[in-house]
């Protein structure tokens, strides 16, 4: 099977991060470098530093360019993998609340700014199913600030970050998270398809933006049928 091209690129550049060609603090090609060197589109490198921010090899700096970091700091974002070799995962979302402008709660799970706190909250609630199947249920929170008419917007592909990438020019640079095992609510557990006080995986995350903003979220997972890998 013939591999991306942007895939190609990850391997690469995650092969000489992983043996210390680049080493922590070392500054990456540019996306011009990079797609002149290997004659490809930057769209395509673009893609392949998506992948490298998303798992905690680089992260971006507004301005600067992408630099290595320590994965000891860094964790990457979790993905699902089926627990069965030859199943092929297909996800989609239903809406639970939509988006509403709101204060923060008192006792938010990160330290926000004062900015944030003094432009408000937008928070939404979705479950994710994978296969058809209600797997997570994602809170969203986004402070409110440079996203005029977020709440009336219709999300293009169905995509929250896909819409603030396209629609607000605001794009993930890097992510941090936190993994907690809890047992599910009767909400949490309802919604799942799960008893009350079955074991879950709690994960925190917030990522950070070129807009030197941060969106946070709250994962709920049923790790039931999907094992969750970083």
């Amino acid at each position: 099977m013939h591999t991306p091209q942007y895939k190609q690129l990850y391997e690469s550049l995650r092969h000489q991060i992983t043996t210390g060609i680049y080493k922590e603090g070392d500054m990456i090609p540019s996306e011009n470098e990079l797609a002149t060197l290997h004659q490809i589109t930057r769209m395509t490198v673009r893609q392949a530093l998506d992948d490298l921010v998303n798992e905690g090899y680089i992260c971006k700096r507004k301005g600067k360019g992408s630099f290595v970091q320590s994965r000891k700091n860094a964790f990457g974002t979790l993905q699902f993998r089926s627990k069965e070799a030859t199943e092929t995962l297909a996800l989609t979302n239903r809406t639970l609340k939509k988006p509403s402008i709101h204060e923060w709660e008192p006792s938010f799970f990160y330290d926000i700014t004062e900015e944030e706190r003094r432009a408000g909250c937008i928070s939404l609630k979705r479950v994710i199913l994978i296969n058809d199947k209600a797997s997570v249920v994602e809170h969203l929170y986004l402070p409110n600030i440079h996203l005029p008419g977020f709440t009336m917007t219709t999300f293009i592909n169905d995509s929250v970050f896909e819409t603030l990438q396209q629609a607000y020019h605001l794009e993930i640079t890097g992510c941090e998270q936190v993994v907690n095992a809890i047992r599910a609510d009767g909400e949490v557990a309802f919604i799942l398809g799960l008893e009350e006080d079955d074991p879950i995986l709690e994960v925190f995350r917030r990522y950070s933006t070129n807009h030197d903003t941060f969106i946070y979220s709250k994962l709920l997972c049923n790790t039931k049928h999907f094992a969750l890998i970083s």
